[in-house]
């Protein structure tokens, strides 16, 4: 038994391996000026592409906005931010250490597990004007492309071999365990034969 748990352990142990660290995805802002798309109440949701990551658990999403000059402020904020259009909850920090353009991270409250392709992120709040900022790569006003990050893990599938390799070792594992369960124990049999003597 203590085999067959050794290799449950090395099995999950290789599998772990396979999960990489954060960031999985990100368009980095552009910083000199505040420029972006407006994605508030007034106006349908942006959508941004967050390009090909793979199955991963997304665990915190990040972007960089700012509020226009009919915004009533950041005091009536109310962000929906959605990956793949499932609607994403959790704990919003702010920080505004560049006023002109803050920084909104949302700690999820449960991962999101799955193939992200599409990251929306608007300001619902009331008499909020709001503008998601324009990348780094676009950096002009109304640019395709809004900044954004994406942190967690991607998890890398083992390769059929490796599987096929892992699974027949613990069929070994099973077989032999199964063989010595079966095999007669000896010391009962030489002191059977001694008290015959």
């Amino acid at each position: 038994m203590a085999q067959f748990s050794k290799a449950i352990a090395l099995f999950a142990a290789l599998v772990a391996c396979g999960a990489q660290a954060t960031p999985l995805s990100e368009l980095p802002p552009y910083a000199i000026v505040a420029f972006g798309q407006q994605s508030d109440s007034g106006v349908s949701p942006y959508v941004q592409s967050t390009g090909t990551i793979g199955n991963a658990s997304v665990n915190a999403v990040a972007w960089w906005g700012y509020h226009g000059v009919n915004s009533t402020g950041p005091a009536n904020d109310d962000f929906r931010v959605q990956l793949n259009g499932t609607i994403l909850q959790g704990a919003l920090n702010t920080d505004a250490s560049n006023p002109q353009i803050p920084y909104y991270t949302l700690l999820l409250l449960q991962s999101f597990v799955g193939v992200p392709a599409t990251l929306s992120v608007s300001n619902e709040g009331v008499d909020v004007e709001w503008y998601w900022q324009s990348a780094a790569t676009a950096g002009g006003a109304h640019a395709t492309n809004v900044a954004y990050r994406l942190e967690g893990s991607v998890q890398a599938v083992p390769e059929p071999s490796i599987l096929s390799m892992l699974l027949l070792s613990m069929a070994l594992l099973g077989t032999a365990r199964l063989a010595g369960s079966r095999r007669p124990d000896m010391t009962s049999a030489i002191q059977l034969t001694r008290k015959q003597h």
